[in-house]
């Protein structure tokens, strides 16, 4: 079955983002780490996350460029994470606000910014669930109510260990 142009798309963008985040992450390295220090957030903790999300990002992309199953699953994942580190954002601002006071251009952007791409990836998900993607990575075989159900278990026990180790590391 030829790949949907949308799944091509994504697959590319997974790829040279994955690969220009990774990039970065070895070319300053340190300076990341102070970085994220200064921000208030633990550096090194921050830097693995980055790296792993990463990791799986360009996994995932060559998955789906490919057409595998595992594909489908790990850029479904992705998308989940990234609605739930948007939502994660959100709530964080309150508390990031109380400890740095309020950013310059000011909360409503910060808000809309995170909203926006809580919607967007959720749309991205949603083409993830079409019948011609599923077809085309052949996912059917499990109803699409139980793969949504197992990437919403998976995002919140992945979501669950990132704030342990945060705490932990932090």
């Amino acid at each position: 079955m030829k790949r949907p142009s949308g799944i091509s798309f994504l697959a590319v963008l997974y790829i040279l983002g994955a690969i220009l985040v990774l990039g970065m992450q070895i070319a300053l390295g340190g300076k990341t780490i102070q970085s994220l220090t200064t921000m208030g957030s633990t550096g090194i903790y921050a830097f693995i996350m980055i790296a792993i999300l990463s990791v799986l990002q360009l996994v995932a992309g060559i998955g789906m460029w490919t057409g595998k199953k595992w594909g489908w699953w790990l850029g479904a994942l992705y998308l989940f994470l990234a609605v739930a580190r948007a939502i994660d954002s959100l709530i964080a601002i309150p508390f990031v606000m109380k400890q740095f006071g309020p950013p310059e251009p000011g909360l409503a952007i910060y808000s809309i910014k995170f909203i926006g791409r809580a919607i967007l990836y959720s749309f991205i998900i949603r083409y993830f669930f079409t019948e011609k993607v599923e077809a085309y990575f052949d996912v059917t075989a499990i109803p699409a109510r139980n793969r949504f159900v197992r990437l919403v278990s998976i995002t919140v026990v992945i979501m669950l260990i990132s704030s342990i180790a945060a705490w932990i590391m932090g």
